[in-house]
């Protein structure tokens, strides 16, 4: 669990430094550059699962970025994208790949590893914020009504996304049928109550 911690760090860290650097997009794929604050040697000294691990995260979250991205975005009602700090958007842009796509990893655990990194490297107050996006973003998840400021979003990755908010076994063995998916991609509309609700429970 402490190279897991120690690999998301990392991640957050090397994303973080491409963000500053206007890179997130033109970075070539598969990420091969190092990571941010690392040294080759230094690198070479880390142990293979944080840095199997560390990669796959930044690589995952370069790979579906414009998604991810439109998630975190149509839960933020009330702040820009831009305004929030590059910290935070990095710790949510992990968080929110890894809610999508690691099927092994339970969402409480993704939500409390969101809050440590930001404690360590944003701010107390921010950690309230981080936690009530991601809250808002599992209960929609779960509910199957995720909504996405992108429009072309991934039906596929969407399944999958679905699927693996079964922790509690209500989803279990449940079909999911393409008019669902296709509500729960939905572009929603920022004015709708729900949406407001949302916003309200995340600027807190």
């Amino acid at each position: 669990m402490r190279s897991r911690h120690k690999a998301r760090s990392i991640a957050m860290q090397t994303l973080y430094s491409l963000d500053m650097n206007g890179r997130l997009r033109s970075v070539a794929l598969p990420y091969s550059e190092g990571f941010a604050g690392f040294s080759n040697e230094e690198e070479k000294e880390l142990q293979s699962e944080v840095v199997f691990y560390a990669t796959f995260l930044v690589n995952g979250v370069l790979e579906h970025l414009e998604q991810i991205d439109g998630t975190i975005r149509a839960y933020i009602r009330r702040r820009s994208f831009d305004s929030v700090s590059v910290v935070d958007r990095n710790i949510l842009r992990i968080s929110v790949f890894t809610l999508f796509f690691c099927k092994d990893v339970d969402s409480d655990v993704i939500i409390d590893e969101a809050v440590k990194l930001s404690l360590e490297f944003s701010t107390e107050i921010n950690y309230r914020f981080i936690n009530g996006v991601l809250d808002a973003i599992v209960r929609d998840c779960k509910a199957g009504v995720l909504k996405t400021e992108h429009a072309e979003f991934d039906e596929d990755a969407l399944r999958s996304a679905l699927r693996n908010f079964d922790d509690a076994g209500a989803s279990s063995g449940m079909k999911f049928d393409g008019d669902t998916v296709r509500r729960a991609i939905r572009n929603f509309d920022a004015e709708k109550a729900y949406g407001e609700t949302v916003a309200e429970e995340s600027g807190k």
